[in-house]
């Protein structure tokens, strides 16, 4: 409520993540449509750039950086900052690989006004090429184009005495603990320099232009010596094969990790080299490097490609709804077709060869496919770096149901993220264990059942899963092996059962994984498995079907209660893109007892209430619970204006926490009923995380906002078309988009940017 905003909340309000995530569905029907935009640099006498676009905007760049590439001519080039500098670059870096190559440089130059020629760009090429790989990276061009930030540079690297010091310093600028150093966290500590100096350190810093400057990254600028020496040591790898290889030979205990010791007479390596390659390789400062840290260490481009499909999500979240989005077939595992196929659906241009690196890198065991933990780990290394050192805190697990119970300390059958911070102990950074959390809520719902807390602590148990996915491929499979399984014919699977029919068709499981697995699928915890529960297992079930209405000729049916129907959206809603589509909601109601296609076609399109083709999570509360609309109608009424609606936030948020609890908002609902503050909470809470944010306020009590925001946000392909988009609305570059530049720069309404 600063009256501005940022970059974050532009993107939290244009890109939510359900809304984002659609975006990698196939069957999507919305189409983007690039806005052309006409981007031109002319030259004057002091060589100033002078910028403009369809939203009119201009600035110029005042400082000259001159190069003289022959005798007779001089390239001259001016910008006033780093930043600018940084902006240019990603301008110009046509393919997005983040470097810039001769042709690309040459651009820069023509657009600049200047009539240069080969020659000259080679010879200015050849300068900026610091370390001769035959491109020019975002550190490189900005000590080129800026050599006040090289300067700058010395002067911090001169503070450091040694390696040591150079990463206390990083664990100490990084105060979220997020492995991450901000602007913010970066102007902290750098508080004798001015902000021209800070944001030419961030920019040589933030090499992958990312947003922050991560743990490698840190290393490698405070230590100008570590990108030769890595370079000479990488050179003995032609391949991530290669690679993978010699991670193996180096790794002569064979535990999965490099000690210093291994990495030393393993690669045959100096001390100095010794230093520098384990400073960079060891990303969570265990003292070891795993396969997941080596690769992208020893392979710089696979590294670059991973990097590039790292920027295309904001968060963990998003990746993990990526893979599911990715995994067309709902096996848990990625074919390298299906990589390919969702890399493409992210907007951004990838080609063959970089979703062949990415793969490589990704597949870490080895074995044809990328499983989830994989996919997500190789996208954030520390969510694995975090899930082996939680892993490896548990030691041996004897009895996972024992292990959860230890865990669960209010006793409510699921684990909160403060029960697996203070279960996990000392240690862990709030980064690491927001990792672990996101990487075992598979289901997002903000909580780990049995089932995701099994898959989380026993590698074994997400693997045999999936095997047991593969083996039995839909309905009448699953329905056929149950039979097999269920020797005694009681309509019940005992655990003894499974394990007889798992040998019994040649799947090798040890006693452990048996029983974890049947305590996976055993959901209402009765010691047995029905039907219902092994189809939901292996993926081709639903949960106990919902009571269903008397009348099921009319198509109608009916929940108990509206967490009834919370699950039953989260087990329907197959491809997590947070809405039912037509077919999704056919087999809700088909699992209810069901009607026929008429029925079921009526009762949808009466669902649509915004007519997207879709039914999102508050939609199918009002069809299913009409009393729901009415209490929320009830409750609008109230509220005269916008500013009533963003002062009852702040009244009902009691804590400041920015959320509105159930407890906070039971508290100011005197006049209403428990079922109807239940009804109110559960549209509100639309993501589903336990608490109503700023935004599902908003949206709630202003009913034509989502749609005013679904319209709006048609208008952007891809997070990276929003991040332009704003930098172009930000007109006069402090960071902040103010009324007047959002509604100039989108054409808004004044009832549309009251909603914005």
């Amino acid at each position: 409520g600063d009256g501005e905003i940022d970059m974050e909340e532009f993107l939290a309000v244009m890109v939510p993540s359900a809304g984002f995530s659609s975006s990698f569905s196939s069957s999507s029907n919305t189409q983007f449509v690039k806005k052309s935009t006409t981007t031109s640099f002319s030259s004057s006498s002091s060589a100033s750039f002078q910028q403009s676009s369809s939203s009119s905007f201009s600035q110029s760049y005042s400082a000259t950086t001159s190069y003289s590439t022959s005798s007779a001519s001089t390239v001259s080039v001016s910008f006033s900052s780093a930043l600018d500098v940084k902006k240019a670059f990603r301008k110009f870096d046509s393919n997005g690989d983040g470097h810039l190559d001769k042709n690309e440089l040459k651009q820069l130059l023509i657009s600049s006004g200047k009539n240069v020629s080969d020659q000259e760009v080679a010879t200015l090429f050849a300068q900026g090429d610091v370390d001769g790989d035959g491109m020019i990276d975002i550190q490189e061009f900005v000590k080129m184009m800026f050599p006040a930030a090289a300067a700058t540079l010395t002067k911090v690297q001169q503070s450091f005495k040694n390696l040591n010091d150079v990463k206390a310093a990083f664990r100490r600028f990084d105060a979220d603990g997020d492995g991450h150093i901000s602007r913010t966290e970066l102007r902290q500590v750098m508080s004798s320099f001015t902000e021209s100096e800070v944001d030419s350190i961030f920019s040589l810093g933030d090499k992958d232009q990312s947003g922050a400057i991560d743990y490698q990254e840190f290393i490698a600028m405070m230590m100008p010596n570590s990108t030769a020496v890595l370079q000479r040591v990488a050179s003995q790898f032609n391949s991530i094969q290669s690679v993978k290889d010699g991670f193996k030979r180096v790794d002569s205990n064979g535990d999965g990790a490099i000690s210093r010791q291994e990495l030393k007479q393993g690669m045959h390596l100096s001390d100095e080299e010794l230093d520098v390659v384990f400073a960079l390789g060891d990303i969570d400062q265990d003292g070891e490097i795993s396969m997941a840290e080596f690769i992208p260490l020893m392979s710089p481009s696979a590294a670059t490609a991973m990097n590039r499909l790292r920027n295309s999500f904001r968060d963990i979240t998003e990746v993990i709804i990526a893979f599911k989005k990715f995994d067309g077939n709902s096996d848990g595992a990625l074919s390298q077709n299906e990589l390919l196929s969702g890399m493409r659906s992210t907007g951004m241009d990838f080609d063959s060869q970089e979703c062949n690196m990415v793969f490589a890198m990704a597949d870490l065991n080895q074995d044809g496919e990328i499983n989830y933990v994989e996919f997500v780990s190789a996208l954030f290394p520390a969510a694995s770096d975090g899930l082996s050192k939680f892993r490896s805190r548990l030691g041996a697990i004897t009895d996972v149901k024992m292990a959860f119970k230890r865990f669960d300390a209010d006793g409510d059958g699921e684990i909160s993220i403060m029960e697996l911070k203070n279960g996990a102990g000392p240690g862990f950074s709030t980064g690491e264990i927001a990792s672990v959390f996101a990487l075992g809520d598979s289901d997002q719902d903000g909580k780990l059942s049995f089932a995701e807390f099994a898959q989380l602590v026993l590698p074994a148990a997400r693997e045999k899963v999936c095997t047991l996915k593969k083996s039995f491929k839909g309905p009448q499979e699953v329905q056929a092996a149950f039979q097999k399984f269920d020797v005694n014919k009681d309509g019940m699977i005992s655990c003894e059962e499974l394990k007889n029919g798992l040998n019994g068709c040649g799947l090798r499981f040890n006693d452990q994984e048996v029983q974890t697995i049947f305590a996976m699928a055993d959901i209402d915890g009765d010691g047995e498995i029905s039907l219902n529960e092994f189809a939901i297992l292996l993926g081709g079930g639903s949960a106990p079907q919902p009571q269903q209405a008397a009348a099921k000729s009319s198509g109608s049916i009916q929940f108990r209660s509206i967490d009834e129907l919370k699950n039953a959206f989260k087990r329907f809603d197959v491809n997590s893109d947070g809405h039912l589509d037509r077919n999704e909601f056919k087999q809700l109601v088909s699992a209810c007892g069901g009607g026929s296609d008429l029925e079921i076609d009526a009762l949808f399109k009466k669902g649509d209430s915004d007519g997207d083709g879709k039914l999102d999570y508050q939609e199918l509360i009002k069809l299913m619970f009409p009393q729901s609309a009415q209490a929320l109608e009830k409750l609008q009424k109230s509220f005269s204006s916008l500013n009533d609606v963003k002062a009852a936030f702040k009244r009902y948020d009691a804590d400041g926490d920015g959320h509105v609890s159930k407890s906070e908002l039971q508290q100011v609902m005197k006049g209403f009923s428990a079922a109807e503050v239940e009804a109110i909470f559960s549209l509100g809470d639309k993501d589903q995380s336990g608490g109503i944010d700023y935004q599902e306020f908003i949206g709630l009590m202003l009913p034509n906002a989502p749609a005013t925001i679904a319209r709006l946000g048609m208008s952007f392909r891809s997070i990276g078309n929003v991040k332009e988009s704003f930098k172009k609305f930000d007109v006069n570059h402090d960071g902040q988009i103010c009324r007047t530049e959002l509604k100039n720069g989108m054409k808004l309404s004044d009832a549309d940017l009251d909603v914005v």
